[in-house]
């Protein structure tokens, strides 16, 4: 198999896969009622971007479509990165800093992560920068100021989502530990809900971090890197349809709701109610 086949077979089936579970958020969140609390429509309004990051991934490489993958993949990808650091913020909000009424913050969620997105995808745009970039399209390679606008319109986003969800994250285990550490009856629980919390960054650095690697040589080095680097870069951001849709989707409230389907009788309890209901009603972090 060439390997250009071999890389068109890895975008293919991986976000395939991704497809599916932006799909299974999107569906649960539209079908059932009882999951549709204020978090989770974040994590669904994040699912119908990766949708889009999934399906911009899989269209071909060539001709007007280039262009238009090298487009969507962009606005996509900076979409569902920007709802993560909404979803983060929110919980750092409720959370953290006890706030009842995170609610108030949705208007900005919108711009944020639709307004911001359509600014730095439209300005490589009218720099007539798209195009074909080693394995896809998107900022191309040949282009006169391709480190400034990869770094200001993409990954300066990506990093420093990436910094701020750090942040976040700490804080709120912190939080849990000071508050539920020395709680026998509570140990398990907070073990499980520091674990999410701690793969929320895993999922960042494991789909984004290769393809920045990738791109910061491509920048540097005059040759071109091993076809191995490009694999692992591809399979890193195809994938993040599916690691969010694990993650942030199917959470404990959604794993009810599916088998309340199949067994009316069996209700599932929340593992991290015992945590949240001290905190606020309006930002349920039951779905996260």
């Amino acid at each position: 198999m060439s390997e250009g086949n071999t890389l068109l077979t890895i975008l293919l089936v991986s976000n395939s896969f991704s497809l599916i579970g932006s799909l299974f958020v999107m569906t649960a969140f539209l079908v059932f009622k009882s999951i549709r609390s204020f978090s989770f429509r974040l994590v669904f309004f994040m699912s119908t971007a990766d949708f889009i990051h999934s399906i911009s991934l899989m269209l071909p490489s060539s001709g007007t479509w280039c262009i238009i993958q090298a487009v969507t993949l962009n606005y996509s990808a900076l979409s569902s990165t920007l709802w993560s650091f909404c979803i983060a913020f929110a919980l750092y909000d409720s959370a953290v800093k006890e706030n009842m009424h995170i609610q108030r913050w949705q208007g900005w969620f919108f711009l944020i992560s639709y307004g911001l997105p359509l600014i730095f995808s439209i300005i490589p745009f009218a720099f007539d920068s798209y195009g074909l970039a080693k394995g896809w399209c998107w900022i191309k390679r040949s282009f006169e100021y391709e480190l400034v606008l990869r770094t200001t319109c993409f990954y300066f986003i990506i990093w420093g989502v990436m910094i701020f969800n750090t942040i976040v994250y700490i804080s709120v285990i912190r939080k849990l530990k000071r508050d539920y550490g020395n709680i026998v009856e509570y140990q398990s629980q907070s073990s499980i809900l520091i674990k999410r919390l701690a793969t929320y960054l895993i999922i960042l650095v494991i789909t984004y971090l290769p393809i920045s690697v990738k791109r910061i040589f491509e920048i540097f080095v005059d040759k071109d890197l091993p076809f191995w680097v490009t694999c692992i870069a591809a399979f890193g951001i195809s994938i993040t349809g599916l690691a969010n849709a694990s993650v942030y989707g199917f959470t404990g409230p959604v794993r009810a709701a599916v088998k309340s389907v199949f067994y009316p009788e069996n209700r599932a309890v929340s593992l991290y109610s015992l945590y949240t209901q001290n905190f606020t009603t309006s930002f349920n972090t039951n779905n996260l």
